[in-house]
C-alpha cells in the first residue's frame, strides 16, 4: 500500500518524522509528498525518501485562486482529492492512504490494508465511546462541526465508486472547503461523514490502535508491555499528534484541557521519542519558515479578511494571479481610493469591503464614506486591530483621519444605579425574587454585563458559603511561556516560603501559549484575591472566572505596565474592579498611582535562579574563547519596547565584524511575527559575529544561555521590571540596560551599566502602547561605549556584577519577597 501526505514546507520535519516510522513498521509501498507552497524548490528534498509533488503537477484548475481563497490547511484539504486521483491516475497506486504530517506509525497498516481487498474506502472514527460531559474539551458537541471520521487517515482503492467519491469531494471542496464552525464547515471533516450514505462499499475501522489521540484518551489507555504498546486491547498502530508543541512539557495537546501527560503515564515515553524525532529533523529551524502564500509578492501580508474579500468579489474568476501586484491585480484593486462626487477620499476598496462584508460596522457607520469616515477610521485602526489583523500597510493612510468621541459623563445618581450590581444586598434580593416570584420578574433584575463594571457583575452564589478563611486566592496564567507568567509563578514560590495559605487558580487566559503541567483548582477558599497578568488578560479573567463575592472581600490586581501612564479606560476599569493595585517596580507604581484613585503598592517579583540546567556554551552552539553579549526577548512582548534593532546598532558601531567578540539574540514566537524578525535578519546576515536563536528554551535551559554570556545588554525603551536582566545579575552576569523603567530598582552604577536616553513620543500606536504616549530611546553611543568598556575592563566589571549578584540574593530573593507579601497580607487582614 502506498501512502501520502500533504504540508507547507514548515511542517516537513513532521513529514519526514512520519513517513521514516511508516518505513520503519511497513517496508513496502511507495511514499509521496505534496508540497504546499515551496515554488522555487528552496527545501531540499533530494535525500528523502518520497517522492515530492507540487501542487502545480494535479492540474486543478484555477489552482492561483484556491490558494489566495484558502488558508494553508484549507488549501491542503481542499487539494486531497485532486492528489489522491493524481496518484492513482499518473502513479498507479492501486492500495494507497492518506496520512496527516503529525502522525507517528507504531505498527503495521495490514489491518487497513486487508479492508481495501473488498470495500473501496476507509475510514476511522475519532471514537468509539462518548466523550465525558464533564466541562472540559473537546466535547462530543464538538465533533458535531469538525466530523466523527477524522481526516488525518484516509484510506482507499482504486475503482469506479472511489472515483466517483474523489471526484464529489474534489467539487465540493473547491467551494466549500474553509474552516467556519459557525457555518458548519471545517475543511474537508464534515465532508467525510457523508461517505457512508452515498458508498456502499466503504468501511470503517474501529480498530482502538488507529488514530489514537487526545480525543479518545478518555476510552484507550495506553499501555506498554515487553516493547510493545497497546491501545486497550488493540495494539497502537499509530499516534495522531494534532496540537502537539515539542516545545512544552507535559502538554498532550493544545486542543484539550482533559488530560495531561501525568494522566497517561504509558504515553511519556512516546512522547519523548516523537519529541526527539522531531528535533532531530530540524524541527526548530524549519518550524519558524512562513507560509510561502502568507504575502503578496511585494511582502504584503494576507490576513483572512483579505481572503473573506477575494471569497466576496468572485476573485477566484475574475484574477489569475492574485499574488500580483501590478496593474489590474487583486492588490491593485484593494488600494484603489474610493472616489465620492467626484472627490477622491482616504478610504480604499478594502475598507469599504471591510464594511459591507461587517454588520456591526454598517450599523455603527451608516455613512463611512462621508459624516462617519473618522469613527470608521478608528473602528479599522484601533477597535478591530486584532480581528482584521491588516498589514499596516492598509491602514496608515487612514491615521491622520482617525477620529473618536469620548465617552459622555455619567452623573452621580446614574453611576451609583448602574453600579447597584455591586452590593451584595442587592445580590441577594435578586436571588430571593429568582427563587419565590420567578425568573421572569429576575430577569429584569438581575446583573447586566457592563465592560467598566465587569467582576462586580459577575456575581455567583456559591452553596454553603462558609469555611471562607484568610489566606491569599491567586488567579493567573499558571501554565503560560510568557515572562508574565514567570513572573506571576514566582510570587507563588515566594509565598511557599511563608506560612500564608493559598491556592492557584488557571486563568487559562493565554491560549496556545502553555507550557507547564497545572492541577485543576476551580475553588476560591480564601476571602482575598489577587488576579495577575497583562491588562487585557486581567480584564478577560475577571469575564470568563467565576470568582465569588466571598472571594472578593479584598480584591488585587497585579499589573506589570511598562509607560509612564495608563490608558484611561484601563485606568477607570482597574480603579473599578480592585481594592488596590500591586506593582512589580517603583515605576510601576508611580505610573499606575498617577492614573488610578486607589492604594498602589510596590510587590517585586521574586528572582531565583536555582533551577539553572548545566549546559554549557557547547550544547548552545556557542564558541568557547569569544566575549558573548547576550540579549533575550520575547516578540509578542512588542519589538518596538525591547529595541532589538538598538542593541544591534551599537554592536556593529563598537565591534564591526570582529570576530573575537559575538551578540546573540535569543528570539521567543518569532513564527508569530516573520516580518519583524525577518527584518532583523536582514540587519544581521552580513555579521558573522551575530547570531539569532530561534529555539524555545525551557526556564532552565535559559537560565544556561543567561550564565553562559559575558555580559547580557537590553536597550529596551521601557521595562515594567525586567526579570532577565534580573536573573542575569542574580548569576552573577554583568548588565547593561537602559537607564528607565522598572529596571532602574537594581541596575545603578554600583551594580550595573546603566545607559542615557532621551524621552520620545510614540508617533504610533505599539500593540497596547498608544500613540502619544512617551518612553525612553537610549542613546547608541553611549551603548557602544559601554560595551567597549565591559570588554576591556574587567576587573570594573567583575566587582560590580559581585554586588549585582548580592543585591538579588538579598533584596530579590524567595524569603525577602515572600516576607514582603506575608506582610501587606496582614496589613490587609487587620484593616478589614
Amino acid at each position: 500500500m502506498d501512502i501520502c501526505a500533504i504540508n507547507t514546507v514548515n511542517f516537513l520535519a513532521h513529514a519526514r518524522t512520519m513517513m521514516e516510522s511508516y518505513r520503519q513498521h511497513n517496508p513496502d509501498g511507495r511514499m509521496f509528498l505534496l508540497l504546499l507552497d515551496d515554488p522555487e524548490c528552496k527545501a531540499d528534498t533530494s535525500r528523502d525518501p518520497f517522492t515530492v509533488v507540487r501542487p502545480e503537477d494535479l492540474g486543478v484548475p484555477r489552482l492561483g485562486g484556491l490558494n489566495m481563497l484558502y488558508n494553508a490547511y484549507e488549501f491542503s484539504m481542499s487539494l486531497r482529492p485532486h492528489f489522491l486521483r493524481y496518484l492513482q491516475e499518473k502513479h498507479g497506486s492501486e492500495k494507497l492512504a492518506f496520512l496527516d504530517s503529525d502522525l507517528y506509525i507504531t505498527g503495521s497498516l495490514k489491518a487497513a490494508e486487508k479492508l481495501l481487498d473488498t470495500h473501496s474506502i476507509v475510514l476511522t472514527p475519532s471514537f468509539l465511546e462518548p466523550i465525558p460531559e464533564d466541562g472540559y474539551f473537546p466535547s462530543d458537541r464538538d465533533f458535531l462541526t469538525a466530523g466523527i471520521f477524522n481526516g488525518g487517515f484516509f484510506a482507499c482503492r482504486t475503482c469506479d465508486e472511489t472515483s466517483d467519491i474523489l471526484s464529489w469531494m474534489a467539487e465540493r471542496l473547491e467551494k466549500y472547503s474553509f474552516v467556519r464552525p459557525e457555518e458548519c464547515m471545517f475543511g474537508d471533516q464534515a465532508w467525510l461523514d457523508m461517505i457512508p450514505a452515498i458508498a456502499p462499499t466503504m468501511a470503517v475501522l474501529r480498530d482502538s490502535g488507529y488514530n489514537v489521540s487526545h480525543w479518545n484518551l478518555h476510552e484507550r489507555m495506553i499501555t506498554e508491555n515487553n516493547g510493545i504498546r497497546m491501545a486497550e486491547n488493540d495494539p497502537l498502530v499509530f499516534y495522531h499528534f494534532s496540537g502537539f508543541d515539542p516545545e512544552a512539557s507535559g502538554i498532550i495537546s493544545r486542543h484539550q484541557n482533559r488530560f495531561t501527560l501525568k494522566d497517561h503515564p504509558a504515553l511519556e515515553k512516546l512522547f519523548e521519542e516523537y519529541r526527539e524525532k522531531l528535533l532531530a529533523h530540524k524541527y526548530a529551524d524549519i518550524r519558524p519558515l512562513p507560509y510561502g502564500f502568507g504575502h503578496f509578492k511585494n511582502g504584503v501580508v494576507i490576513s483572512p479578511a483579505i481572503r473573506r474579500i477575494f471569497e466576496s468579489v468572485g476573485g477566484i474568476s475574475r484574477y489569475e494571479n492574485p499574488f500580483d501586484v501590478g496593474p489590474g491585480t487583486f492588490f491593485e484593486w484593494l488600494t484603489t481610493p474610493v472616489t465620492h462626487l467626484g472627490k477622491t477620499l482616504a478610504l480604499w476598496n478594502i475598507h469599504i469591503e471591510l464594511w459591507r462584508l461587517s454588520m456591526e460596522a454598517q450599523a455603527k457607520f451608516t455613512k463611512p464614506a462621508t459624516t462617519d469616515i473618522g469613527a470608521f477610521c478608528h473602528w479599522i485602526c484601533k477597535e478591530r486591530t486584532k480581528e482584521l489583523d491588516l498589514d499596516p500597510f492598509f491602514t496608515t493612510s487612514l491615521l491622520p483621519h482617525v477620529t473618536v468621541v469620548g465617552p459622555a459623563r455619567i452623573s452621580s445618581w446614574k453611576l451609583m444605579l448602574r453600579r447597584r450590581h455591586s452590593f451584595q444586598p442587592y445580590q441577594t434580593l435578586c436571588n430571593i425574587v429568582r427563587k419565590m416570584i420567578g425568573r421572569n420578574l429576575y430577569n429584569r433584575l438581575k446583573p447586566r454585563r457592563d465592560p467598566m463594571y465587569a467582576l462586580k457583575l459577575r456575581v455567583s452564589f456559591r452553596p454553603g458559603g462558609g469555611g471562607v478563611s484568610s489566606g491569599l486566592n491567586i488567579v493567573s496564567s499558571a501554565t503560560a511561556r510568557t515572562g508574565i507568567a514567570e513572573g506571576m509563578r514566582g510570587l507563588i514560590a515566594a509565598l511557599e516560603k511563608t506560612t500564608m495559605p493559598f491556592t492557584h487558580i488557571d486563568s487559562l487566559a493565554t491560549p496556545g501559549r502553555q507550557q507547564q503541567e497545572h492541577s485543576r483548582v476551580l475553588d476560591f477558599p480564601y476571602d482575598t484575591t489577587i488576579v495577575g497578568g497583562g491588562l487585557r488578560e486581567i480584564e478577560q479573567s475577571l469575564f470568563s472566572m467565576n470568582i465569588p463575592i466571598s472571594a472578593r472581600k479584598h480584591l488585587i490586581g497585579y499589573v506589570p505596565w511598562e509607560l509612564p501612564h495608563l490608558p484611561e479606560a484601563e485606568a477607570q476599569f482597574l480603579e473599578h474592579q480592585f481594592n488596590e493595585i500591586w506593582a512589580p517596580s517603583s515605576f510601576t507604581t508611580e505610573a499606575v498611582g498617577r492614573s488610578v484613585k486607589i492604594p498602589v503598592v510596590t510587590m517585586p517579583l521574586p528572582v531565583d535562579v536555582s533551577s539553572v540546567s548545566e549546559k554549557s556554551r557547547s550544547d548552545f552552539g556557542l564558541p568557547q574563547n569569544a566575549f558573548i553579549f547576550l540579549f533575550a526577548f520575547d516578540m509578542h512582548s512588542r519589538i518596538e519596547r525591547k529595541n532589538p534593532e538598538g542593541l544591534i546598532t551599537s554592536f556593529i558601531q563598537t565591534f564591526g565584524s570582529q570576530k573575537d567578540v559575538m551578540l546573540v539574540l535569543s528570539i521567543k514566537n518569532s513564527a508569530d511575527f516573520p516580518r519583524e524578525y525577518k527584518a532583523l535578519s536582514l540587519m544581521t546576515k552580513s555579521h558573522q559575529n551575530i547570531r539569532l536563536h530561534t529555539d524555545y528554551l525551557p526556564r532552565p535551559d535559559m537560565l544556561a544561555l543567561l550564565r553562559c554570556a559575558n555580559c547580557f545588554v537590553s536597550l529596551h525603551r521601557s521595562e515594567g521590571f525586567g526579570l532577565l536582566i534580573a536573573e542575569s545579575m542574580a548569576l552573577g552576569v554583568p548588565v547593561i540596560a537602559t537607564d528607565y523603567g522598572g529596571s532602574t530598582d537594581f541596575v545603578n552604577t554600583s551594580t550595573g551599566f546603566p545607559v542615557s536616553y532621551e524621552l520620545e513620543t510614540l508617533k504610533k500606536d505599539a500593540g497596547p502602547y498608544a500613540a502619544g504616549e512617551m518612553w525612553a530611546e537610549p542613546d547608541t553611543m553611549t551603548a557602544a561605549a559601554l560595551m567597549k568598556h565591559v570588554v576591556c575592563d574587567p576587573a570594573d566589571v567583575s566587582e560590580k556584577a559581585a554586588r549585582a549578584s548580592e543585591l538579588m540574593k538579598t533584596a530579590y530573593s524567595k524569603e525577602s519577597i515572600g516576607a514582603r507579601i506575608k506582610e501587606r497580607l496582614l496589613t490587609i487582614n487587620d484593616a478589614n
